[in-house]
């Protein structure tokens, strides 16, 4: 379920919008759950901010073809759910540790004695 909100306060009170036969009232002050493909219906609105959760990743491949056109011409990669899953919810990858050296152990060597030809 995405999350939809207005961005700015409105004075006359919430903008009620039915999608799906469906109302939803949209304010300023907390976020709306509504089904993946209502938000996807909203894109391009500047007048919302729209969140996508971890449900939504899973829900677009269910998707059809329109919205995944919305959603790739958006996010602007192609029209396929994969590419867009993988820029709408990037996986973090933790940096690599690095090895530290392996440090060998100086081993001292006794000087060598020279012996001269004089004895």
């Amino acid at each position: 379920m995405a999350k939809v909100k207005l961005t700015r306060n409105r004075l006359t009170g919430p903008v009620i919008t039915r999608l799906g036969g469906k109302g939803y009232a949209l304010t300023h002050d907390e976020f709306v759950e509504m089904p993946l493909w209502s938000a996807v219906s909203l894109l391009g609105d500047e007048g919302l901010m729209i969140e996508f959760t971890a449900k939504d990743e899973k829900a677009i491949t269910n998707l059809n073809e329109l919205s995944l056109r919305v959603l790739g011409d958006e996010f602007g990669v192609e029209h396929d759910a994969k590419k867009i899953k993988k820029v709408m919810f990037p996986k973090t990858r933790k940096p690599k540790k690095k090895a530290k050296p392996v440090e060998k152990p100086i081993v001292e060597e006794p000087p060598i004695e020279i012996e001269s030809e004089e004895e």
